[in-house]
This record gives C-alpha cells, sequence and structure tokens, in this order.
C-alpha cells in the first residue's frame, strides 16, 4: 500500500517533445514570422512609392519653397517608421512561446481536443508531474501525434492583408519603373528637388512672361485698376487659355481666365498677350498666374494707403478742483472732455509727412456768446523730429472744437478727405440727489424727527451737504451734515432731521429739502462785451422738497387707522384667495362613485366633465378620460401656483405697509410699547415671513405636486402635503386677521378715554364756574 501511495505522490521529471510535435511548433513559428516580415516590407515598400507619388506631383504643381520639402522629407520619413514600427517591429518583438503556439494550433484546429496543449505544458521545463499524469500526458502526446500531420498550417493565416500590401507596391513599383523609364529627366529632377533640396526649376514646354512684374511685385494706388498683361512665347507650346488665381490681404479668393488678345502667329509674331483687369484693388494682391504647364506663383500687387492719422492723442491738464493727475488719452471717436481743461492734441500718421494743415473752429458759439473762427494752422516736422509726429496745442477748452486735419506724404499725395476730430466740452453737473423719506408721511406731528434715506452723487467732489428746514411764512432752517472727504463722488444718506425744537403747531405747512454743494471752481472767463463765460463757484444740487403737514397726535393716529383698515380689508381679501386655492386643491381628490344602478349613481366630476365634452354617438374611453383629467388637474395646479406667487407678493407688501405704520409711529413719537408690539410682532413680521418663507415652501409643494400627478401614489403624498401647507398658512393667516382686528377694540377703548377726559374736562369747567359764582357773591 506504501508503495503505491509514492507512486501517485512521487514526481518525475518533464520528457521532451516528440520530434513530429517540435518540428511542427518551429514550423508555424517560422511561417508567423516570414509572414511578418512579408506583410511589413511590403507596407513600407508601397508607402514609400506612394510618397514618391504624392511629393512628385506636389512638387510639380506647386514648385515649395524648400522649407516645405524639408517638412515633406520628415513627414515621409515618420510615415514611414511609424508603418514600420507598428507593423515589422512592434510584431516581431513579441516572442512566440510553444504553449502559445499549441494555444492557436488548438483555437484553429478542435480536432487535436486539447491533447497538443497538454503534452507542451507538461514538456516545459518548470513542469513536473507524477507516474499517473505522465502515463495521461504520454497519452495526450501519443493522440496529438497521430494528428499533427493532417493539420493545414495555410488555415493560420489570412492572405489578404499580404495580398493586398503586396499587390499595392507592385502597382505603384511598377508605375514608379515606367514613369522613370518614360520621363527619367523628371524623375531627375524630382531626386535633386525634393532629396537633395535643389532649386532647380521644373522643365516647361510653355513659357509665360508678366509684364512689369519683374521684380515679382508692383505698387498702385489704393482703389486704382491695374491691368495685368501676361505674354506666351510663341517659339513654344502656346497654351490654349491662361488662369490667374488671386487671393486678398482680407481672405477673399477668385480665378478667372484672362482675355486672349488676336491671335499671334509663330515666326511673326514673338508672343501671344493675354489680359486681365484688377478692378479697384483696396488691399494688398497675391496672385498665380498658370498657362499650360508653366506657372508662376506668388506674384504681388502692393497697395500705398492714402496719408491719414492712425493714432490722436488728448493731453489733459484738469482744472484744479478736479484733483486729477495730467493724463493722455487716446481718441476713439468723439471725445468728452471736462470744461475748463487745458488740451495738447497729439498726432500719428501712417507714413512721413512734409505738411500737416488743421483747421481750427468751433461747432458752437463760445460762452461769451462769441461766434469763434475758423482757423487753419500748417505744421511742419523740424529738423531732428520725426516726420510722423506732431502735437497742436488747443489750449483751455471752453466750447465744443472740431479739427479738420490735412495730410501731404512725402510722395506728394494727399488725404482725400480730412481726417476729423471731435471736442465737446463737458460742463460740471450740479450734484444730483436721489433721497426719501423713510417712516414718514406727509403728515408728522410737532415732536416728530424726519429720517431721509438714498445717495447723493457728483463728478468730482461733494464738498457740503445740510437740510433746509422751511415753515410757510417763515425764514427757512439750515442744518449742516457730517461734511464728507472732499473726493467723495458718492455719498450714501442716512440721516434724520428733528422738529422738536422748531415750535411747530398744528394747522402749519413745512418743506423739506436735502441740498449738496459740489467743489466746482474755475476762474472766469470773459468774452467780447464783458459776459462771463462760466460759473466761478461751486454749485448746489437739491433733493425734490418734501411738503409735510403738521397735526396732533390724534389727527395721525386717526389717519395711520384709517390705513391699517384699508391694509385690512386688502389682507382679509387675500385671506379669501388663499381659502379658494385650498378648495381648489381640494378638488383634486377623486370623489367616491357609486355602484352603477344606485341612487345617486353619478360619475366622478373629471369622468363627467370629459363624457360631457364627447359625442354621444362616440363615447370617449378610459384612456382618453384619464388623459383629459390629467391635463385639467395640470392645469388647475398651474392656476394655484400663479396665484400664490400673486398671494405672496402682495402679503409682502401688506407687511411692509404695516412696518411703515409701524416707523411713522415711532418717528412721529405717538407710539407705546403694545402698540409697537401688535403692530410689529404681530402683524408685520409673521406675514413678511408668510411671504419669504411659507409662500416658497407651499410653491415647492405644488411643484412637486405637478410632477407627481401622473403617479396615483405620488399624487396622493404630494397633494396631502399641499394641502397641510396651505392648511399652516391659512392658520397664520387667521392669527394675523385677529392681531388686525384688535384695533377695533383699541379704538373703544380709546374713545372710552376720550370720552372720559372730555367730561373730565367738562366737569372742571363748571367747577371753575360754581367757585367764580360763589366769589362774586362774596364780593357782593
Amino acid at each position: 500500500m506504501a508503495i503505491a501511495e509514492d507512486n501517485l505522490t512521487s514526481t518525475a521529471p518533464p520528457a521532451p517533445l516528440a520530434a513530429p510535435i517540435r518540428r511542427l511548433l518551429d514550423t508555424v513559428r517560422q511561417r508567423i514570422r516570414r509572414y511578418l516580415w512579408a506583410e511589413g516590407l511590403a507596407a513600407i515598400v508601397a508607402f514609400l512609392l506612394a510618397a514618391f507619388w504624392l511629393t512628385l506631383v506636389f512638387d510639380w504643381f506647386f514648385e515649395p519653397p524648400v522649407l516645405v520639402r524639408v517638412a515633406l522629407l520628415v513627414i515621409v520619413g515618420g510615415g514611414a517608421g511609424w508603418v514600420g514600427f507598428h507593423l515589422l517591429f512592434d510584431r516581431l518583438r513579441v516572442a512566440l512561446t510553444d504553449r502559445s503556439l499549441a494555444l492557436l494550433l488548438e483555437r484553429k484546429f478542435p480536432l487535436l481536443g486539447d491533447s497538443l496543449l497538454t503534452a507542451v505544458e507538461f514538456a516545459a521545463p518548470d513542469s513536473a508531474a507524477t507516474p499517473s499524469e505522465r502515463q495521461m500526458v504520454s497519452a495526450a502526446a501519443a493522440e496529438a501525434l497521430t494528428r499533427v500531420d493532417d493539420l493545414d498550417l495555410d488555415q493560420l493565416f489570412n492572405p489578404a492583408p499580404l495580398v493586398r500590401n503586396v499587390l499595392a507596391a507592385v502597382a505603384l513599383g511598377i508605375s514608379a519603373l515606367g514613369f522613370a523609364l518614360f520621363d527619367a529627366e523628371a524623375v531627375e529632377t524630382w531626386a535633386r528637388r525634393v532629396l537633395t533640396f535643389s532649386n532647380d526649376p521644373w522643365p516647361r514646354k510653355t513659357r509665360l512672361v508678366i509684364e512689369g512684374f519683374e521684380g515679382g511685385s508692383i505698387k498702385v494706388a489704393r482703389g486704382s485698376d491695374v491691368e495685368l498683361t501676361v505674354k506666351a512665347d510663341t517659339a513654344m507650346r502656346v497654351p490654349q487659355s491662361v488662369r490667374v488665381q488671386y487671393r486678398s490681404a482680407e481672405g477673399l479668393r477668385g480665378r478667372a481666365t484672362m482675355v486672349q488678345r488676336g491671335k499671334a502667329v509663330p515666326g511673326r509674331d514673338p508672343y501671344q498677350s493675354f489680359t486681365h483687369s484688377f478692378q479697384g484693388i483696396l488691399a494688398p494682391l497675391t496672385f498665380d498666374v498658370i498657362g499650360g504647364d508653366d506657372r508662376h506663383r506668388g506674384l504681388r500687387i502692393e497697395v500705398v494707403d492714402s496719408p491719414t492719422v492712425t493714432g490722436l492723442t488728448l493731453h489733459c491738464e484738469y482744472p484744479a478742483y478736479m484733483r486729477r493727475e495730467p493724463r493722455d488719452i487716446a481718441v476713439t471717436g468723439a471725445m468728452q472732455i471736462p470744461r475748463g481743461t487745458k488740451v495738447r492734441v497729439q498726432f500719428t500718421t501712417n507714413k512721413p509727412m512734409t505738411e500737416l494743415t488743421i483747421a481750427d473752429g468751433s461747432s458752437a458759439p463760445d460762452p461769451a456768446g462769441d461766434q469763434q473762427a475758423s482757423k487753419a494752422t500748417a505744421i511742419r516736422p523740424a529738423a531732428g523730429e520725426s516726420p510722423r509726429e506732431f502735437t497742436y496745442d488747443l489750449g483751455m477748452l471752453t466750447a465744443d472744437r472740431t479739427l479738420l486735419i490735412s495730410l501731404l506724404d512725402t510722395d506728394n499725395i494727399r488725404n482725400r478727405e480730412p481726417n476729423r476730430l471731435t471736442i465737446g466740452a463737458v460742463a460740471d453737473e450740479v450734484p444730483q440727489l436721489e433721497v426719501r423719506l423713510r417712516g414718514i408721511g406727509s403728515a408728522i406731528t410737532p415732536q416728530a424727527q424726519l429720517p431721509i434715506i438714498g445717495a447723493m452723487k457728483d463728478d468730482y467732489g461733494i464738498a457740503r451737504t445740510w437740510f433746509e428746514f422751511a415753515v410757510e411764512g417763515q425764514e427757512p432752517v439750515v442744518q449742516d451734515l457730517a461734511r464728507a472727504p472732499r473726493a467723495t463722488t458718492e455719498l450714501p444718506v442716512d440721516e434724520a432731521f428733528d422738529v422738536r425744537l422748531r415750535g411747530l403747531n398744528p394747522g402749519q405747512k413745512a418743506t423739506l429739502t436735502l441740498k449738496a454743494q459740489d467743489t466746482f471752481e474755475l476762474p472766469e472767463l470773459t468774452g467780447a462785451g464783458g459776459k462771463s463765460s462760466a460759473p466761478a463757484g461751486p454749485q448746489t444740487g437739491a433733493s425734490s422738497p418734501f411738503q409735510l403737514d403738521i397735526v396732533t397726535g390724534e389727527e395721525l393716529r386717526s389717519l395711520l387707522e384709517a390705513r391699517e383698515l384699508n391694509l385690512r380689508r386688502r389682507f382679509e381679501q387675500l385671506l379669501g384667495e388663499v381659502a379658494e386655492s385650498r378648495d381648489s386643491l381640494a378638488r383634486l381628490r377623486p370623489r367616491p362613485t357609486p355602484a352603477p344602478g344606485e341612487a345617486g349613481a353619478v360619475a366622478p366630476p373629471a369622468e363627467a366633465d370629459d363624457a360631457a365634452e364627447a359625442p354621444d354617438d362616440a363615447p370617449a374611453s378610459p384612456e382618453v378620460l384619464a388623459e383629459r383629467a390629467l391635463v385639467r388637474d395640470r392645469l388647475r395646479v398651474e392656476q394655484i401656483l400663479q396665484n400664490s406667487r400673486k398671494n405672496a407678493d402682495e402679503t409682502l407688501g401688506v407687511a411692509v405697509a404695516f412696518d411703515d405704520i409701524h416707523d411713522e409711529l415711532v418717528n412721529n413719537r405717538v407710539d407705546t410699547e403694545e402698540l409697537k408690539s401688535r403692530l410689529k410682532q404681530g402683524i408685520a413680521d409673521p406675514l413678511r415671513q408668510l411671504a419669504t418663507a411659507g409662500f416658497s415652501q407651499l410653491e415647492q409643494r405644488l411643484t412637486e405636486l405637478q410632477q407627481g400627478l401622473p403617479d396615483a401614489q405620488a399624487r396622493e403624498t404630494t397633494l396631502a402635503a399641499s394641502e397641510a401647507q396651505l392648511d399652516a398658512m391659512l392658520s397664520e393667516m387667521q392669527l394675523v386677521l385677529s392681531k388686525m382686528l384688535e384695533l377695533e377694540t383699541f379704538n373703544e377703548v380709546v374713545d372710552l378715554l376720550r370720552s372720559i377726559i372730555d367730561s373730565q374736562e367738562g366737569l372742571n369747567e363748571k367747577t371753575k364756574d360754581s367757585r367764580k359764582a360763589k366769589l362774586r357773591e362774596l364780593l357782593e
């Protein structure tokens, strides 16, 4: 028994492969490598021959410069290297092991039944097998030996790629060889130009001569016509037609056939002429002339620009009150410069000039009322100065100026139209004030404070700000505000004017105005007749005046109570609209449908409506009725959404209005803690929270409902959430309404207090009268 176990567990060294199997594997390996060499070399040869034809045709047609030919050769070399690497080197470096070859044979020839792969694997040097396994391997090897002679190794190879590459290489090679035998001179020219980068031209059978283009280009004036004349040598082949292909600097391209002039006779006429006219050339033009096998490329018509001003800069020295450093401003059109600025114009031209003439005039009468006469000034470059840069001093700008600039260049060409420069003198604006009263209406009490908010702006700085308070029939009272930094051009306003110290009485009328003064300051410029040209001192701007009526505290409260009553009515209307949205939402729930035949059995509302729309002779199907109901429900939810957005805006408006009432009570100093708490914490704040958060959540719920309508479960969930949100909002709105209704109870208490006060005053008067009567009796 122990001997048997040793036979099972002991291992024997691997046995070598049988000679037929070894020969088979070596044969497959050699054939694969020969196939790869043949396919790769054929592809490289085909690529190089194709490159020969492409470079030959390209060079013959275009005759490119050396750099282009070098680039072509580099591209061809790189392409050949890429083909060789991917089709030859990259494949040949793959190791073809016995196991890989056996696996290939097993896959291609299933009749081997894994016997070849088994024999190869157990013949590997690193394999070991027990005697029992060795017997199995020997059996597999024997089986493989009986079948290897029947294998057709040609089936391992796909001949199509090899045949394709070989045929391509043979076809291209035959064509190249035939061309070399037919036109050896062309091949030699190709070799010199492409391989050795020679500049020898290709031999031609036609010779074209371009008149006037001996240097390859001519110069013409912009906008002129150019007559192009091409002559064909009659001693050589005269082409049937000559073509011109052109391209402008703007990228415009075109081609045309030149017009043949007459019919030249060889031996009598040396040339045959062809012409073409370029009309109105506005930009440089590059063109090629092609006739027969001759061509002239890269001919150019240069356009000479008319003299013009290419750069205009204004050197500005601003008035002192503007606190600006001198600066240079590039002209980009009609320029706006502050009045009182000293301006010097700097010109740059596109070419050297011999003279620059400036017609300087004002487009309007000067500020002093005198018409400014136009004058012309000629400027010539001095020795040592650039003939392309000029300067003209305008002096202090007091009115709009227009300069007409005429140029004369070194070619004695003037610009067709003078260059125009318009400079507008911008007057300093008065300060602009955009302010409003905050928490104050048109009626105030004698002890009120008047908060005012907003902003004031000025071009270059605000020097002073103040309140001006005027009571009807009295001199205005001025109250200065804190002085702003001198360089401030925009100043926020959040100030308050206290009227308690003004001794106001109910029934009076007052006006409050906020004013600001800028830093404007210019020396007076005097024209003919002694008229001043500009203000000499600062300018004052004022806000819109606020008209105020002085009333008693009771009168103000009455006015505010009337406003609150209107707001309550407006809020009750909002509450009703939200309740209608809640009812409309409830209609989305399906009503229970009694069984057919029962008393009172009617169709659900949706189906009833849809059934009413269907003709009697063509009842709608359940699917159609369901689709119609879904469309109607979506429209209903959309309407509720629109109503909620409108209600949110209106609710926020009511909250803001109650905030204003609260602020008016506080600013007029007729408030109480209980009243402020009711208006602010009881009404305004809850309404603001409702408008921002409550309606936002409702909109989210309704959007989810709209998306979940087609699904019954999602519809029920989102509908319940929307109804709960609306119920919570209605409860909150009812609480706010109850706070609003407290005004009636409060007013009753106020009326009672007023009646008690009136009764007390009447009793006091009667007591005084009684005492006076008793005193008279005693005196008598």
